[in-house]
């Protein structure tokens, strides 16, 4: 319980889910947290939450509508824990160990529009060890394996269980304010209040069938029992081990006992989407030149297929798009590369689609242009993302100039409604070729849309 740091398990949290924002100002101290989205959700709506607690104290979240517990490392070791856990997720409970990692489901159909998980420390160990004292000392019988897991099925025991649940989260909310022996006092009535009558002698039977021994169960035993949990409070009020405990849990004073994590959905990530672009330094995407090199939002898709096509068919991305972000890269070898991105608006999904099918088995080239430029592009069959893809290589340039080796692809992913358009140019004198390019543009396309499947919930790239 001692607020000391620890090596939790990690999960790797590289490119985080941008739709899920985290307000974790009110959290545990340091805790690591990062939202994935699930590969095998075809539709994008459910997230692995993973929670990775720094500190040595085990805090009890209560968790909000659309969020359940999915794992937790490291695992109960017991059956009394695991029913600790059993229990608290069917009371929508769950503790993130300390010094563990606590894995939540988060569905984004059931959360509500500022959803907050609570929390407190958790108590629960405490409390529940303390009860099975009591049971221990008031009959005498020291349990075994076989007994603790009997016990972990019966439904008195789950009972029990829900009170110390209970019992823990309020006394965590009023730590702060009780001296060492007032804190011993709450722990030990409120495990004595926990553990009824009914659980001993379940627990006094459950031990004598596994020891072979006769049981019966008789009104002054009962009696018996109920005056021997009012004595034995004193006894634990003063045990050392008990005192040790508080005196650990007293430590973490100097710190938050209460918690909040808070969770907002912002599905499409307007504001964040240029963090879905490549991060300069990364897979080969080198910074671009130039302080308008991005990544940022802002700019616009100017066309999709060749400027031929844009010139006899108007594409209206400025009225068909809600956002975008975009981004000039140097990737090397004489390579110059671009990307945009946009979320298409709903109501123009339809249009898009038609845009993309059509592009599809369009295989005209682009001749001379208004402004003088060049561009010459056949349709490759290249690598396909979910059909919707226009995929072009040839060369660009202006009358009297070099031509430029050149590629470009546009996909556009249903699921999220985005849409991304990647280029890929040569240096006139790198003695690059089309080929090259061609081999170039698919590696950055892949890159591009892999992180954007992981950072928007996109599905280019099969699962």
């Amino acid at each position: 319980m001692g607020k000391f740091a620890v090596n939790p398990p990690i999960t790797e949290c590289r490119y985080p889910a941008l739709t899920l924002q985290l307000d974790t100002s009110a959290f545990v101290d340091e805790a690591i947290v990062c939202p994935k989205f699930v590969a095998e959700d075809k539709e994008r709506h459910i997230y692995r939450l993973h929670l990775s607690n720094l500190r040595g104290f085990p805090v009890m979240l209560r968790l909000p509508a659309g969020v359940t517990p999915h794992t937790v490392t490291p695992q109960a070791a017991n059956p009394i824990s695991q029913l600790v856990t059993y229990v608290g997720a069917r009371r929508g409970l769950a503790v993130l160990p300390g010094g563990g990692e606590l894995v939540l489901a988060v569905n984004a159909l059931d959360l509500a529009r500022d959803a907050r998980i609570s929390g407190a420390l958790d108590l629960t160990g405490v409390v529940l060890d303390t009860g099975v004292a009591i049971i221990r000392m008031v009959t005498g019988y020291e349990w075994n394996d076989k007994v603790i897991e009997a016990m972990g099925r019966a439904q008195e025991f789950a009972d029990a269980v829900a009170c110390v649940m209970d019992q823990s989260e309020r006394i965590a909310k009023k730590i702060s304010t009780l001296t060492a022996r007032q804190l011993a006092g709450e722990l030990s009535y409120a495990a004595a209040g926990c553990m009824s009558t009914e659980l001993i002698v379940r627990a006094a039977e459950v031990y004598a069938r596994f020891n072979y021994q006769a049981y019966n169960e008789d009104q002054s035993l009962r009696e018996a029992l109920r005056a021997a949990v009012s004595r034995v409070v004193a006894v634990i009020e003063n045990a050392p081990a008990l005192t040790q405990i508080v005196a650990t849990m007293l430590a973490a004073r100097s710190g938050k006992t209460t918690f909040g994590l808070g969770l907002t959905l912002q599905d499409p990530a307007i504001a964040n989407l240029y963090k879905a672009l490549p991060t300069p330094g990364s897979g080969g995407f080198r910074p671009g030149h130039g302080a308008s090199a991005g990544p940022a939002n802002g700019g616009q898709l100017t066309f999709v297929g060749t400027p031929c096509m844009a010139d006899n068919q108007p594409q209206l991305w400025a009225a068909w798009t809600q956002a975008a972000a975009y981004a000039r890269y140097d990737r090397g070898g004489g390579y110059g590369t671009s990307v945009q991105v946009a979320y298409v608006r709903p109501e123009h999904k339809d249009a898009v689609r038609a845009l993309f099918n059509n592009l599809a088995g369009d295989t005209a080239r682009c001749d001379l242009r208004r402004d003088g430029s060049i561009v010459e592009l056949d349709n490759h069959d290249g690598k396909q993302y979910g059909s919707v893809t226009d995929y072009r290589i040839g060369r660009a340039g202006w009358d009297n100039s070099e031509y430029v080796p050149y590629g470009a692809a546009a996909v556009w992913d249903p699921t999220k409604n985005v849409v991304v358009h990647v280029s890929v140019s040569a240096d006139p004198y790198s003695g690059k070729d089309v080929d090259e390019v061609k081999n170039e543009l698919a590696k950055a396309l892949d890159y591009v849309v892999g992180k954007l499947d992981v950072s928007l919930g996109t599905t280019y790239l099969p699962a």
